[in-house]
């Protein structure tokens, strides 16, 4: 039995080598299998090496196409440790030719993407005349000095300015200083720390620092602890004096954690904390409080009306901004609870609000309250958001309510508390949740031949950490051009959606020789699809111009034009990240 066996496996070996060598011959013959499009491919020559990322990925590598940017897929964004991500907001549309800006929110403060990385500071190019105390007012559009003085400390951190003298003045005057409380002495030693670090470089000796520390330490050790800090001045350090741009800080305005983020039609970022309201424009920050006008400083939620308009929550009602000036609503005038959950601009001037007592709508000055007696599924309001069709979508505790102006309808999601809601420019609408984002598109609607209107269910679509997402929940919604940010807990995950591609590459192949009907094109189309990957078609041509047909004795017997087509199906699908499945599939005709 073993002689068959052996026998056969000598067969197997022999026709694997006939095939190899077949499709050796057969590829060799068909040059436009093997001649590459591209300016990349023809400028490099031997030493190109294929990008597949995009549309001559249809050539080069067909698994490209299961990956970014040539297919749907998911990025993940994570923060620094430490910090939890609470909110994100951008600008609805990506305008060509300007950086990409996302804002994310986190228990510590503010991040910013800018396409490629996060970032947590602007870059200030020092002026001729700019100094730290007049830098810091730049950005901080308030009359406010302990707010400019906090801000200058930022930035001085940021940038490691006298960051070793400061720390060993601090330590000298530690053991001099002496208050009622731990906090008092270290007010006191941040002062004089900043007043000696203040003075001109001429006035940095024993006299002028024993001048400003006398009559605030122990009298009998001044002309010691005097002279101590003075040899601090000779510790190398940075100097701002030696640096030609400076970090600003996104801190030197929001320090603590971020309750709310929305973006205006301005590009003007509107950050909710528990201590007030900020806005920047990418140049200063303004900030509101009680002061201004705000009914209180705890912000719980921001929206953007059409016309420019301001509504804050607080845990002491509404606050509006309209035309410059703040008009506050609280219980007193139809609210039915003081913590506000939610707010949202609706039509005709009507602003909405959610709360744990039920929903109220403003229409001029009189509030209607809304409870699950008028068809709320839930009497306690934790998100809303007023879509393009002119809907209301209310969230809350097990689901999601919809009010059309005449009917409701309910959602239901078990066990699950809605956070936040956004649309996209498709009309798809993202639900976040505790246990994860629900993506929902209205179905669609015709009328049949006795012109009645049939409107198919709805699609429903679940993220969860399980399939797509770093986390489950989902604190924070916002669309940025095609794409939707998910904030959660444990990260910021983008659906980053691909664009449909078209390629057109013509070359002419010896155009040094001035034969002008040698020539090459090769032409591409990349369709992204939703769940199922990407597709490409691809027509590879080489076109050798008119041969002339002879016979054996070099008689002319007529002319043909000579050509070489490949007609290529290609198919892209992800199987996880940097990990993609790729086809081709392709017809060649030669004449």
């Amino acid at each position: 039995m073993k002689m068959p066996v052996r026998a056969a496996l000598g067969c197997v070996c022999i026709l694997s080598l006939l095939v190899t060598r077949a499709w050796a011959v057969g590829e060799s013959a068909v040059i436009t299998l093997v001649f590459p499009p591209g300016a990349r491919a023809t400028g490099l020559g031997e030493t190109f090496v294929a990008v597949a990322d995009d549309a001559n990925a249809t050539f080069f590598n067909p698994a490209g196409l299961g990956q970014a940017p040539l297919a749907n897929s998911w990025r993940l964004h994570k923060t620094e440790k430490g910090a939890t991500f609470t909110a994100v907001a951008a600008k609805r549309r990506k305008d060509f030719g300007r950086r990409e800006r996302v804002w994310a929110g986190t228990t510590e403060g503010l991040l910013r993407y800018n396409g490629k990385v996060w970032e947590s500071y602007e870059t200030y190019v020092i002026e001729k005349e700019d100094d730290l105390f007049g830098i810091a007012e730049k950005f901080i559009y308030a009359d406010d000095e302990k707010l400019i003085q906090q801000a200058v400390k930022v930035i001085k951190d940021a940038n490691d300015i006298d960051r070793k003298r400061s720390a060993a003045i601090r330590r000298i005057l530690d053991t001099a200083v002496v208050d009622s409380s731990a906090e008092k002495k270290e007010a006191l030693i941040e002062v004089l720390t900043n007043e000696i670090l203040e003075l001109d470089q001429i006035d940095q000796n024993a006299t002028k620092i024993y001048g400003l520390i006398a009559v605030k330490v122990d009298s009998a050790r001044a002309d010691t602890l005097a002279a101590q800090i003075a040899d601090v001045f000779d510790i190398p350090d940075t100097r701002f004096e030696d640096l030609v741009e400076l970090k600003i800080p996104f801190d030197i305005a929001v320090h603590d954690s971020v309750s709310a983020l929305a973006v205006d039609a301005q590009q003007r970022l509107w950050v909710g904390t528990a201590r007030g309201l900020w806005n920047y424009d990418g140049k200063s920050w303004n900030y509101y409080s009680v002061l201004d006008g705000l009914p209180s400083n705890m912000i719980t939620s921001v929206a953007i009306g059409p016309n420019s308009e301001i509504a804050i929550g607080t845990d002491r009602g509404v606050g509006l901004l309209a035309e410059g000036r703040w008009q506050n609503f609280s219980i007193d005038a139809g609210l039915p609870d003081s913590l506000i959950s939610a707010v949202a601009f609706g039509s005709e001037g009507a602003l909405w609000a959610g709360t744990a007592e039920g929903l109220a709508r403003k229409d001029d000055t009189a509030w209607t309250v809304f409870d699950t007696t008028d068809g709320l599924l839930a009497k306690g309001v934790t998100a809303l958001m007023y879509d393009s069709e002119e809907n209301l979508w209310i969230g809350g505790q097990d689901g999601v309510t919809v009010y059309t102006e005449t009917a409701w309808k309910r959602y239901k999601f078990p066990d699950s508390r809605v956070h936040c809601f956004a649309e996209q420019r498709t009309g798809r609408v993202w639900i976040g949740t505790n246990k994860g984002a629900v993506s929902y598109k209205a179905g669609r609607s015709r009328t049949d031949r006795e012109g009645k209107k049939i409107v198919k269910p709805p699609t429903w679509k679940a993220y969860h950490s399980k399939n797509a997402l770093k986390g489950n929940n989902v604190v924070g919604l916002t669309v940025h051009g095609k794409d939707i940010w998910l904030a959660t807990d444990e990260a910021v995950n983008q659906y980053d959606r691909a664009d449909m591609e078209f390629l057109f590459f013509y070359e002419p192949i010896l155009p040094a020789f001035g034969i002008t009907d040698l020539w090459h094109i090769y032409s591409a189309y990349v369709l992204p699809t939703e769940d199922w990957g990407t597709i490409g078609i691809s027509f590879n041509y080489l076109n050798f111009g008119v041969n002339t047909w002879t016979d054996e004795l070099g008689r002319e017997l007529g002319e043909a034009r000579s050509w070489e087509g490949v007609l290529g199906i290609s198919y892209g699908l992800p199987i996880k990240e940097d990990l993609s499945f790729g086809l081709n599939i392709k017809y060649v005709h030669s004449a």
